[in-house]
């Protein structure tokens, strides 16, 4: 259930337009309030945040994904939508906070989209285990592992304790990653 609430945005800020992941997620009244939660730095671009021009202009894919790892043959049909306004922030663009950017889409998501909206937890302990669903570089969903129990660290060592550092295990293929659009990505737990 939970992949189908990842979502590939096409972000658009200060003119450039690139990829970022993002989640839809639940709020406490279970209500289908269309919240996205993806990355506060997805949001920055050359020196500036961006606009509620700008985030008219988002773009969400829903279901952007294939029967397998490898790129299907064809472009995946897109179930799409357009245009968010931010709810809330984080404010350092990801320097120096906890990098999250909560927007809320400008229209309810179609009941055929068959869209899971991911639960959260404010427990501030990592899991031994999990996995992120995320769009390396606008890329169909992949899915990487990690094995380790993630640690607590901050950003350019500023001593700010402000996220987990996860290390992903490596694949059959040697592949574990995340790359440029899959910021914003979901960190799912093994607890579920």
């Amino acid at each position: 259930d939970e992949k189908k609430g990842v979502v590939r945005i096409q972000v658009r800020v200060n003119g450039s337009a690139y990829w970022c992941t993002g989640s839809m997620i639940n709020n406490t009244s279970m209500d289908k309030t269309p919240y996205l939660l993806t990355a506060d730095h997805c949001a920055y671009k050359f020196g500036q945040y961006a606009t509620p021009v700008d985030l008219a202009t988002w773009l969400f894919y829903f279901n952007y994904e294939s029967g397998g790892c490898a790129d299907p043959q064809l472009e995946p049909q897109l179930f799409s939508m357009t245009g968010c306004e931010k709810i809330a922030h984080d404010g350092t663009h990801g320097s120096d906070g906890s990098d999250f950017y909560l927007v809320k889409l400008f229209n309810n998501i179609p009941a055929s989209y068959n869209v899971y909206f991911n639960g959260w937890s404010t427990v501030d302990v990592p899991s031994s285990s999990g996995v992120t669903i995320h769009h390396p570089d606008g890329d169909i969903k992949k899915i990487s592992t990690y094995l380790e129990t993630p640690t607590t660290t901050s950003w350019q060592n500023n001593g700010l304790p402000s996220h987990w550092k996860v290390i992903w295990a490596e694949t059959s293929n040697n592949w574990g990653v995340t790359e440029g659009g899959s910021s914003g990505a979901p960190l799912f737990d093994n607890i579920g």
